[in-house]
Parts: structure tokens; C-alpha cells; sequence
């Protein structure tokens, strides 16, 4: 690895907020920009330690596009049906997996969206926040002063949400 990349890497980490001297854990941070258009640009990145030294992986999420509504998601009838039904249960658990690329952030982004009608209290634990949704409580993961998930789950649970998204 050479010293432009190291140089490179650490340029975006601190435009992303992230801890420049931390090589060896791996690190999520987010960087919002706005481009020569007027459009705004969020990237996610991420980093993790390998043999050879630090890698970066950089996500690009248009910000003029905006969330998706669960209409938009491209679900067959029966499947919409399904999380439109689990979304109405006054209680339990939906997991969102998948590979990277898959629509696990826009699948849990839209939900969150569908259920945002004001009658609800919604938080979000989040590393990092990638989208601001209004009207949602949504709390970063800090590392650096000791809010990590456990931490911010235990104080959310605390304000009797309706809703918690942990992501």
C-alpha cells in the first residue's frame, strides 16, 4: 500500500468524521456533500484492517432521490401485503438481511417512512445515520464517547418508543 492511498484514505475518513489514528478496528462514517449541480450526495464509508493495511469502501447515496415509499419498492402483491401486515402488529420483530446492495437500507428506510404518521414515538440507533427522516428520534453510534449500541439501546428503551430500528 503506498502513501497516496494512506493519504487518500485519510482524507475522506476526516471528512467523514472518522478517527484518522484508528487503523486497526473497523470504522463507519458519512460524508455529505453537494455537488457542482446543486444535488446532494451522501457516500457511507467504511473501513476494516487487512494484511496489507487500511481498506475503504465508499457507498454513494443520491440525496435528491429521497426515500422510497413501500409502494415503490418493487414487492410482488403478496409481499407487500405481508410487510404492510407486519408493519400494522402492535408488536414484534422484522429482520432486514441480505448481501450489500440487496435494499436492506431502503427496505427499512421505507417502513420506517410508512409508519412516521405522527400517532408513533420512533427511534433509531444508527452507525451511521443515513438518512434524517423528521419526526423520528435518531441516535448515532459514538464510539469516541462511549455510546455504543448496548449504551444508546438501553436510554431509548427508557423513552418508550413505539418503534426502535437498530442498524
Amino acid at each position: 500500500f503506498n502513501q497516496r492511498g494512506t493519504h487518500l484514505i485519510n482524507s475522506v475518513k476526516a471528512q467523514a468524521g472518522m478517527e484518522l489514528a484508528q487503523r486497526y478496528r473497523p470504522q463507519d462514517g458519512r460524508w455529505a456533500c453537494e455537488l457542482d449541480d446543486g444535488r446532494r450526495l451522501d457516500l457511507r464509508i467504511s473501513t476494516i484492517p487487512t494484511l496489507y493495511g487500511e481498506a475503504m469502501s465508499i457507498r454513494l447515496l443520491d440525496g435528491c432521490v429521497g426515500l422510497l415509499a413501500m409502494s415503490s419498492l418493487g414487492l410482488h402483491q403478496r409481499q407487500y401485503d405481508d410487510v404492510i401486515s407486519w408493519l400494522r402488529s402492535p408488536s414484534g420483530l422484522i429482520l432486514i438481511t441480505g448481501p450489500t446492495g440487496a435494499g436492506k437500507t431502503t427496505t427499512a428506510y421505507a417502513c420506517l417512512h410508512h409508519l412516521n404518521n405522527g400517532t408513533r414515538r420512533i427511534n433509531t440507533i444508527e452507525d451511521p445515520i443515513e438518512y434524517v427522516l423528521e419526526g423520528v428520534c435518531q441516535s448515532q453510534v459514538d464510539l469516541r464517547r462511549h455510546l455504543d449500541f448496548p449504551e444508546l439501546l438501553r436510554g431509548v428503551l427508557r423513552q418508550s418508543p413505539d418503534v426502535i430500528k437498530i442498524g
